[in-house]
């Protein structure tokens, strides 16, 4: 809005409430204003908290199913030993 607008406005608001009014109404604007904004910070933060904890579970989760497989299980030992190579001498 410019300062245009602004004026009209402020004008009008004095045509329509008086000189005597204007002032209480500004203060319940004002108010009105401050409230407004109180909650939509207070909505954003919530909303904030929630997301972050959201990615955290998500991180997690995928860490642990990262983790059996980044690790590979041994190899079995073999029950069966393999038979003896017999020994030659070479004379």
């Amino acid at each position: 809005m410019g300062p245009m607008e602004l004026m009209l406005i402020l004008v009008l608001a004095l045509i329509v409430f008086g000189p005597g009014k204007l002032p209480e109404i500004a203060g319940q604007v004002g108010k009105a204003v401050r409230d407004v904004r109180r909650a939509t910070t207070e909505l954003s933060g919530e909303f904030n908290r929630t997301l972050s904890l959201e990615l955290e579970e998500k991180k997690e989760a995928e860490a642990a199913a990262q983790a059996p497989a980044a690790a590979p299980a041994p190899a079995p030992l073999s029950a069966v030993t393999p038979p003896p190579v017999p020994v030659t001498d070479a004379v």
